[in-house]
């Protein structure tokens, strides 16, 4: 039961901090930016962008990249290797 207070008096607190300091924070008063949303399609491992529209022009634009990775190919490598590292530790009893 204890334990239940003292999780709603922290809930409370927060929720009192975080609503007296929304209104001080610098862009409280700022106009929402500029949005762009494209959607893109995926054929033969190639993104394009069919929706988007470049300097007046719509068409289907190719999407390219100079980085010879990609983000999830760095993801599955670092979670390779701490399982790699985990199971080496736990092996050994450390």
């Amino acid at each position: 039961m204890l334990s239940e207070s003292v999780r709603r008096a922290r809930l409370v607190i927060a929720l009192v901090v975080f609503a007296a300091c929304g209104s001080t924070l610098p862009w409280h008063d700022a106009p929402p930016p500029d949005e762009v949303n494209l959607s893109f399609t995926i054929h033969n491992n190639l993104l394009f962008l069919p929706s988007a529209k470049i300097n007046g022009h719509t068409g289907r634009f190719f999407f390219g990249s100079a980085t010879p990775r990609t983000v999830v190919l760095t993801i599955v490598a670092l979670i390779t290797v701490d399982l790699l590292f985990t199971s080496v530790f736990y092996y050994l009893g450390w």
